[in-house]
């Protein structure tokens, strides 16, 4: 297969269809939905979670939990922070390793020290003899080099017991610093629901919150992109994938991957908003099966007129505040749109109720005191997937 560079030589336009069909290739390459990044020049924005995550790798003692919600690239960040270091802690190890609900604390420590040897002995067989916090402070304290241990996944973890054991170790290792940062990284929505109320946490961790990225940085994403392939989309298109990818990064990869796909089998460089149009269909056979079943266990009915998804599509298009929030009176204006009609709170707060029951989910979470509740979705990642099924089924959408 020629370079990109090849295939763009001449004024940038590919020449042949052996051209079209790498310039495919390389979106694939660019573009990733499906994965995390791993390349330091193509993560785009959250400047100050990096800095805050170098700077706990700066501070003797200092651990950190890194949390959010689903699919806002808290494992991208992660796995390019070892080449924003600089100076004398930049020659660190970075052993990166994913929870699972079968792990114990004896089992997660396994993995990270996977292939490690302590005292002439394999440190899996240390650490199944001495499951404490103790026996991972000597091992960590023995490394010559700067070493970050990331936990990931870590709200995945069903045994409480590891849990806290965790928690015990962070803060032994805190007291007795050596070059050795642990930092936890989960879905959650706060640091208790993720780790659980250990003071030692609270104490020793600096905690960095992964909120939805702006869309300064979702617009980064796609403009450090397209011009590596000769590309471009107007604005209105561009626009379109990051009104539609609702602060999730994935979203945009996917939604730009795919309108650069139907751009280049036209033989063109220029994305239109017909290519979006195909690339929110065709997105649709992407998404995960799990969150299609969690949208139609929402919205289903025996009656034909119901208007469940309606209402749906109002919330998701409802304004949010920081944390994800809408109240019921956001709904009243996307909702009055969709209708085409003048809508009031009584005309959908059925719905909104029922979509806070088990029998529809709960698509949604109610917080908060009666007549000010606030709502937010179980599952992030049902937002845009709303918005791009309203978008294929509604023209007023």
């Amino acid at each position: 297969m020629s370079s990109l560079e090849e295939i763009l030589k001449g004024g940038g336009k590919p020449a042949t269809d052996d051209d079209w069909n790498s310039l495919d290739y390389y979106a694939d390459q660019l573009f990733s939905p499906y994965t995390a990044i791993d390349e330091d020049s193509l993560f785009a924005g959250r400047k100050k979670q990096l800095g805050d995550l170098i700077n706990v790798r700066y501070r003797p003692g200092a651990h950190a939990v890194l949390y959010g919600e689903r699919g806002v690239g808290k494992t991208s960040l992660t796995n390019i922070f070892n080449e924003r270091i600089i100076g004398p802690a930049k020659y660190t190890t970075v052993l990166n390793v994913s929870c699972d609900p079968t792990d114990t604390f004896a089992s997660i420590w396994t993995k990270v020290f996977f292939g490690y040897e302590w005292q002439g002995k394999q440190v899996a067989d240390v650490i199944k003899d001495a499951p404490q916090p103790f026996t991972i402070f000597k091992i960590a304290e023995s490394l010559e080099r700067f070493t970050l241990v990331v936990l990931d996944e870590f709200d995945r973890i069903e045994d409480q017991g590891a849990k806290t054991l965790i928690a015990d170790t962070i803060k032994y290792i805190s007291d007795r610093p050596c070059h050795f940062t642990i930092l936890i990284v989960g879905v959650g929505g706060s640091v208790e629901e993720l780790v659980g109320s250990h003071p030692s946490i609270s104490r020793c961790c600096q905690e960095i919150k992964m909120p939805r990225m702006n869309t300064e940085e979702l617009r980064q994403i796609i403009n450090d992109r397209l011009p590596i392939l000769h590309m471009r989309a107007p604005l209105e298109v561009s626009e379109r994938i990051v009104a539609f990818s609702h602060g999730l990064p994935g979203y945009v990869h996917l939604l730009s991957q795919l309108a650069v796909h139907s751009a280049v089998a036209r033989r063109s460089q220029i994305i239109t908003l017909t290519d979006f149009d195909g690339a929110v269909s065709q997105a649709l056979d992407h998404v995960q099966e799990s969150t299609k079943r969690a949208y139609y266990k929402a919205v289903q009915s025996t009656k034909p007129d119901n208007l469940y998804r309606e209402v749906l599509l109002a919330c998701a298009k409802a304004p949010k505040n920081e944390l994800g929030r809408f109240s019921a009176m956001d709904v009243c204006k996307p909702y009055s749109e969709i209708r085409n009609a003048e809508m009031g709170i009584m005309d959908y707060a059925r719905h909104l109720n029922a979509f806070c029951k088990p029998e529809r989910g709960p698509i949604l979470v109610r917080s908060g005191e009666k007549k000010r509740f606030m709502y937010h979705f179980d599952n992030p990642l049902l937002e845009p997937l709303v918005l791009m099924i309203g978008q294929r089924t509604s023209p007023q959408s």
